[in-house]
Order: structure tokens, then sequence, then C-alpha cells
């Protein structure tokens, strides 16, 4: 099962692959942030994880963004961190982006 969520919705459902891994298998996370203080120990080896993000996003700082990638990582999940020309808002780019990491996991793709 795939979670998916954009920004708030993002964050809870990074939180839920972080409290919960058993879960969730992947998750596409566009304009995310950290949910959490440091999440506790946990592994989420096999876990695969897209965050999206925009480079003039002005509501989600980018440390913000970074923290989370850099726990998910630190976790052992397969993150593809993947940086729009785009602000907060959804775009097309979004779409295909996730689009793609679904069709072809192992690869890392921007629009």
């Amino acid at each position: 099962m795939t979670a998916l969520g954009y920004s708030n919705g993002a964050s809870v459902a990074a939180a839920s692959l972080l409290l919960r891994p058993e879960v969730f298998d992947s998750a596409i996370l566009p304009r995310p942030m950290m949910p959490l203080p440091e999440a506790g120990p946990v592994n989420l080896s096999g876990k695969r994880v897209l965050i999206v993000r925009g480079r003039s996003d002005t509501v989600i700082p980018k440390p913000e963004t970074d923290a989370l990638e850099a726990a998910l990582r630190r976790a052992g999940a397969d993150v593809c961190a993947v940086s729009l020309d785009a602000d907060h808002r959804l775009t097309v780019e979004d779409r295909l982006v996730a689009s793609r990491w679904i069709e072809a996991p192992e690869a890392c793709l921007a629009a």
C-alpha cells in the first residue's frame, strides 16, 4: 500500500511511515516537512519514498523537507527526492514525476 498526501497530508503520511512502518510499503510526499521531532529508531529498509519539493515554495521551509529526507534515509528508506521549478502548489510536473516513479521505482526521474 502506498501513502499519498500533499503538504500537511504528506507530513501526516510521513509520520505514519515513521511511527507505523508496517502499514505502508511506499509513500509519495509532495511538499512535505518533518512531522515529528526526531522519531525513535525505526527500520524503513525496503520502503520506497518519493519526495517532491518546489524550489520556490514559501510555505514549507527547505530545511524542514531536508530534515525529513535525512531521517528517512537514516532509517533505511530508499528515498527519491525531486526538486521542481514550482512553488507550494501542485503542478502537472508533480503528477508526471509521481507517475514515472510508480512505473520505474528504481529510477529517480525529474519531470
